[in-house]
């Protein structure tokens, strides 16, 4: 593609060559210039934008193949984030681990929130603030899976909700499916 592409911006930049030559018999420089430059800059657009479609396109493709790395049953199918991610905006910022059996990510989430409920509902990380069953977009359901997300600060398993967890700097919280 990207040789196509270059190809393609090659061809352009050859046929503003020849007609910028072609109009050096009319004499009428003024023309000559403004189409030369016209057709540089209608190159370097076209250039541009093809660079812009492949990397649009490569990412796309880095998100589908990793998507692909998933198995058919795996909740990461249905996640919101699949890799590291920083998101929100505040004075405080905590780490959220988001851990299933197969795979995990960190969200780096900054807030001005007092409690870490608060925080992960207001970016659409948990359905509700202080009894969720979706995280990051993978729904459990005890009923059929017999599995919840287990709440746990720095490794200890926590004893109190989301939204009783509070916000004071730099904490590690993590979000793990349980079993059972």
């Amino acid at each position: 593609m990207k040789r196509i592409t270059t190809l393609l911006a090659l061809l352009a930049l050859v046929l503003c060559v020849s007609m910028s030559a072609c109009s050096l018999g009319s004499g009428d420089s003024t023309t000559e210039a403004a189409t030369t430059t016209e057709a540089t800059t209608t190159t370097a657009a076209a250039t541009e934008s093809s660079t812009t479609a492949e990397t649009t396109a490569q990412t796309t493709a880095e998100q589908t193949t990793e998507a692909e790395t998933f198995a058919a049953d795996s909740h990461w199918n249905s996640a919101t984030y699949t890799k590291d991610t920083q998101l929100g905006e505040g004075k405080n910022q905590i780490k959220v681990i988001v851990k299933t059996e197969d795979y995990q990510i960190t969200l780096t989430v900054n807030t001005d929130k007092d409690n870490l409920g608060e925080a992960l509902f207001e970016l659409g990380l948990i359905n509700d603030a202080s009894f969720f069953d979706t995280v990051n977009g993978m729904k459990l359901d005890w009923n059929t899976e017999k599995a919840y997300w287990g709440f746990y600060k720095n490794g200890d398993y926590m004893m109190v909700g989301a939204d009783e967890a509070p916000v004071e700097g730099v904490e590690q919280y993590e979000l793990v499916y349980t079993k059972g």
